[in-house]
């Protein structure tokens, strides 16, 4: 349920590569968020596995920090058993 740049849903999401992050970050330079006093965006995940991420976006780069260990990795990483 998009609200300006508010992205926000009352069910489950399921996103399987970068796709979203990456059109999320088109949005926002095209809306032209970064050109206000805001340099990043921060986004909290949550895997199915029961992993956190962050998700740093800014107009240049996105990156994904697991939250366990502190390390960037190339994407979203979750693990079904």
């Amino acid at each position: 349920m998009p609200n300006g740049l508010t992205i926000y849903t009352k069910l489950e999401r399921k996103f399987y590569d970068n796709e979203f992050f990456e059109d999320y970050q088109k949005a926002m330079i095209e809306s032209g968020f970064f050109c206000n006093e805001f340099t990043k965006m921060y986004v909290a995940v949550l895997g199915e596995d029961g992993a956190m991420f962050r998700v740093v976006i800014n107009k240049d780069k996105i990156s994904y920090d697991y939250l366990d260990d502190y390390f960037e990795t190339d994407g979203i990483l979750t693990y079904m058993n």
